[in-house]
């Protein structure tokens, strides 16, 4: 939780990079692998009693950072410059873990008494996982609090203290880390939001431990599974049940420093991550694959459990309409599979896009978008959007130009397809980035064509990721589904642009959603408002259906890529197609996109249009025999539609030609058959036709 304290105010106090590299070389500890997890962890003889680990590691190579390795100083210090935002934090999770499980005693300094505040909140937390939490704050003194007495200094404390957990400014941190220090504290925590370098090499150098810009509470609710519970992406691929820190841990199994040398952490395959990101044994009855919760409410251990549900102020499930524990595993997975920070699933794809804009936008409100889209979103856009207050403009991408011509004060997101539907079009995501953070609104991919497998927008620059899971992720063509994805890399509070997230929040008596939940405040506000109120939830069942889907995921892309680029080749050469629009076919105008954006493949959706117009358009659907006419893609099944007559039907000829969808144009969705049987059914369809 983040404290109360302007993002703005976050600031490096540095020191020069020789000195901090000295600093390093002397205090940081030999880190080596568990043959449990490959996760990098910090020898159980150097923590928490003995020398530090790194303070950070950062996976943006533009930001200055400490390394995993000791001694090394990945990038310059600029002493004096802000750090706004700051890069997320990874230490290791046998870290984390070895701290939450040993400390009894925290002092808590800058907790406030309002109930509604995140200090509060989390000192109720701790506490109900078993820490004394001592509050510190001056203001307060020798009032009580939760049941403890308040001190005015960690002085003052007149017993042994664990931990320190700071909810004050970065530059308030110096004194009370020399506070820390004297009074013999082991670990020195600074909230989300709260960095201060010259401090923790101070706490360093006596022996303490030091994390910054994390929330305990966050850090025991993720690696307990609880935080998986708001389809938040822990970060852990385990076989095992989740076990929270202070509950009987099983045992972890060392490797010898000298093996390790060299090692960096490594994440999971994306393999490995579809089968199984999101979900472990079920921690009653053990079963393996995740349960279908078909249930609309969950029983509360008291009034008070469920009134910290309903105030967002703890971690669990309320009613299916917000909640379910199978969606939740599926948000987790596809947030793992994007490598985003959060995921929040809808009834659909159309529905997702609404959650999003409802989120992000005002009455009066603007966004951009490619002009190459989907039908259906063009027509949301263009027709439904405006009766709520919110403006569409459209732009072509292949024209960057364009996009900045159409961007103005009042625009607040900019929308694209990373490989459109059904033109096929390469969306340039990092030319669209740059212009995004000159004017600092957010990026927004819908991925539903390329899957995460194929494109992962949120490492050229994306913000948010939208799908229709309904399409490739489910991709049996038996579940709708939607699903936003956040990356957690955007500060929301640079400017005043986004005050749902940034002011408070009046349906929770005054909560802040950017200062509460930091990284993953997008989805939370999107599920604990939109979702609630307007209620487009993804079934249970739905959910099931989409994460076995998404297991062999992987394997149908492949597959599927492959089969698109010979029917692809095929129609190419055909005498009654006058053209191919796939951007897998050699010298086609997007092949440095493709190599740029799609390594693994152009995707399976595309168009051609044959010769005669609208009359033979509508002749080839209705002459296959394999091929499915009917308006879905992403399916095992080769699909195919005319969408001058079905999908972009609500547009005008001109629109439909600007969005790659003609009178002549037929889309295909190429599935997983043998590709004999697709291009012989393409064959004497196309042969049908009159020239």
């Amino acid at each position: 939780m983040i404290p109360r304290v302007a993002h703005a105010a976050r600031w490096r106090n540095g020191l020069d990079a020789a000195q901090l590299n000295r600093t390093l070389t002397a205090t940081v500890p030999r880190f080596f692998l568990t043959a449990k997890s490959n996760r990098v962890t910090s020898s159980p003889s150097s923590f928490p009693h003995h020398r530090a680990p790194p303070l950070l590691q950062s996976p943006f190579h533009h930001r200055p950072f400490y390394t995993s390795r000791p001694g090394l100083l990945a990038a310059p210090i600029d002493p004096h410059g802000p750090i706004d935002p700051l890069p997320p934090l990874r230490y290791s999770d046998d870290m984390l873990r070895s701290i939450l499980s040993t400390v009894r005693t925290i002092a808590m300094v800058g907790v406030s008494s309002n109930w509604n505040r995140p200090s509060y909140f989390v000192m109720k937390y701790l506490q109900d996982k078993g820490c004394r939490v001592i509050p510190v704050n001056p203001g307060m003194a020798g009032k009580e609090l939760l049941g403890e007495r308040v001190y005015a200094r960690l002085e003052d404390i007149p017993e042994p203290v664990d931990m320190v957990d700071i909810f004050r400014a970065s530059s308030s941190v110096p004194p009370i880390v020399s506070s820390a220090i004297a009074i013999g504290a082991r670990v020195v925590w600074m909230q989300l939001g709260v960095r201060n370098d010259t401090a923790a090499l101070e706490a360093q150098r006596a022996g303490l431990v030091v994390v910054m810009d994390r929330c305990p509470k966050i850090e025991f609710g993720r690696l307990g599974g609880e935080l998986s519970w708001q389809g938040v992406n822990s970060g852990i691929v385990s076989s095992k049940r989740f076990v929270a820190p202070r509950e009987k841990r099983r045992k972890v199994m060392w490797v010898a420093p000298e093996a390790a040398d060299g090692v960096e952490e490594r994440e999971p395959g994306f393999a490995t991550r579809a089968v199984h990101a999101g979900v472990t044994p079920d921690p009653t009855t053990g079963a393996r694959t995740m349960p279908i919760y078909q249930t609309t409410s969950y029983v509360f251990d008291d009034v008070d459990h469920a009134a910290s549900l309903f105030n967002l102020h703890t971690f669990g499930y309320i009613y299916s309409r917000l909640t379910n524990p199978t969606v939740s595993a599926l948000e987790e997975r596809i947030a793992s599979l994007e490598g985003g920070r959060a995921a929040l699933c809808s009834s659909s794809g159309h529905a997702a896009q609404f959650l999003t804009f409802f989120t992000l936008l005002e009455p009066g409100d603007e966004f951009v978008a490619s002009q190459n889209l989907y039908g259906g979103s063009i027509t949301q856009f263009k027709m439904s959007f405006p009766k709520l207050g919110w403006k569409c403009t459209f732009f072509d991408p292949d024209d960057m130009d364009s996009l900045r011509r159409v961007v103005t004060e009042k625009t607040k997101a900019v929308f694209i397809e990373s490989l459109s539907n059904p033109g096929g079009v390469v969306v340039d995501i990092e030319a669209c980035n740059r212009v995004t953070q000159e004017y600092g609104i957010p990026l927004i991919v819908d991925n539903t064509l390329a899957t995460p497998y194929l494109c992962q927008p949120f490492k050229h620059g994306a913000d948010l990721v939208v799908h229709s899971t309904t399409k490739f992720l489910s991709g049996h063509g038996n579940s709708l589904g939607g699903c936003i994805v956040e990356s957690g890399k955007f500060n929301w509070a640079k400017t005043d642009k986004f005050p749902s997230l940034t002011k408070p929040e009046s349906a929770y008596h005054g909560l802040v959603f950017y200062e509460t939940f930091g990284d993953f405040a997008f989805t939370t506000k999107a599920r604990a408002v939109a979702l609630r109120d307007f209620g487009p939830t993804m079934a249970p069942f739905n959910a099931f259906l989409t994460m076995t889907g998404i297991e062999t995921l992987h394997l149908r892309m492949e597959r599927h890529c492959a089969n698109a680029k010979k029917v692809a080749e095929f129609l190419q050469s055909h005498a009654v197609v006058a053209w191919v629009s796939y951007a897998g076919l050699a010298g086609n105008k997007y092949t440095p996109l493709v190599e740029k954006y799609l390594p693994k493949g152009a995707g399976s959706v595309f168009t051609f249009g044959v010769k005669g117009g609208f009359e033979n358009g509508t002749k080839v659907v209705e002459s296959v025999n394999v091929f499915s006419h009917l308006a879905n893609i992403g399916d095992t099944r080769s699909l195919i539609l005319h969408p001058a007559s079905t999908t972009h039907r609500q547009l005008t000829e001109e629109q439909q030609i600007a969005a790659g969808a003609g009178p002549d144009v037929i889309r295909l969705s190429i599935g997983i058959e043998d590709v004999d049987d697709l291009i012989a059914d393409l064959d004497q369809a196309l042969k049908s036709c009159k020239l």
